[in-house]
């Protein structure tokens, strides 16, 4: 029958724990930083391409919520409308296409932040 043994080395356990903490910030604070910065650029491209005759559409587009759950939203009853058309009106899309660039962005500010807490 074969042993086997393994030694592990201080400067890897402490690297390890280093690591470890690390990814601990980056859940509790990093992530959520990147995410409120993500909904302000989506909110903020969402606004600059919604059209406007009066303005109130665009007033009423915004981010919601805690540190579980954030909610970008547009709160005018004719919102969708707008986004979407109706069969006299083309559609108009400015809030959806934003928050898919949006969530790439977020994306690779996440992966860019995780890569230099790992390393």
């Amino acid at each position: 029958m074969a042993q086997f043994s393994a030694h592990i080395r201080n400067a890897d356990v402490k690297n390890f724990n280093r690591i470890t903490n690390n990814l601990k910030k980056f859940s509790n604070n990093e992530f959520y930083n990147v995410l409120q910065d993500g909904a302000s650029k989506i909110v903020f491209k969402a606004k600059s391409r919604v059209p406007v005759k009066t303005g109130d559409l665009r007033r009423s587009i915004g981010v919601d919520g805690d540190k579980r759950n954030i909610i970008i939203k547009a709160d005018m009853n004719y919102a969708g409308f707008v986004e979407f058309g109706t069969q006299k009106q083309k559609a108009k899309p400015y809030f959806f296409n934003s928050i898919r660039q949006g969530i790439r962005l977020i994306k690779k500010q996440a992966s860019d932040k995780l890569r230099r807490v790992l390393t």
